[in-house]
């Protein structure tokens, strides 16, 4: 039976590795603004692909204005839904978690942070895509508690 079980293992993450392989990572640099309390945004994400349209990777939100300057740093999942019927339209939901630091007329403070949000990308070409994605932020704890956030930029596949 335990011989069973390594041999299942093992065909299941050779499969899984595979369909991994099959996407390349890509990156995005975005910006935007954020809502209560209004910013200006600039974002960075790095998405390493999994398997069935799962990805993972570091996402940062940095949210600067006179009186506030926010900084998300968190690590997300992100799902990219299949389109067939438009290969070249890329929807996605993502979630993650993290680190918030606000600083709020020179008081910092720092909260655990939640991602939660979706998008839609437009790839140009094979490798090159432009997109729009909003992000609800929960931060629980000191400091600024939620902001929204929206952010349009490009996308780059390696």
């Amino acid at each position: 039976m335990g011989k069973l079980l390594a041999v299942v293992l093992i065909i299941t993450s050779l499969a899984v590795s595979a369909r991994a392989q099959e996407s390349n990572p890509s990156f995005g640099l975005g910006i935007g603004f954020t809502v209560d309390p209004e910013t200006f945004l600039m974002g960075g994400r790095f998405d390493v692909p999994l398997a069935y349209g799962f990805s993972l990777g570091p996402f940062v939100q940095i949210g600067v204005s006179d009186d506030n300057t926010l900084v998300g740093i968190s690590g997300n999942v992100k799902y990219t839904i299949p389109v067939p019927e438009e290969p070249k339209v890329l929807p996605s939901l993502e979630a993650g978690a993290g680190v918030l630091i606000s600083d709020q007329h020179d008081d910092t403070e720092t909260s655990f942070l939640i991602v939660l949000g979706g998008g839609l990308d437009y790839m140009i070409t094979r490798n090159i895509g432009l997109g729009g994605h909003v992000y609800a932020n929960p931060a629980p704890g000191p400091g600024e508690d939620f902001f929204v956030s929206f952010l349009f930029g490009l996308n780059v596949r390696l």
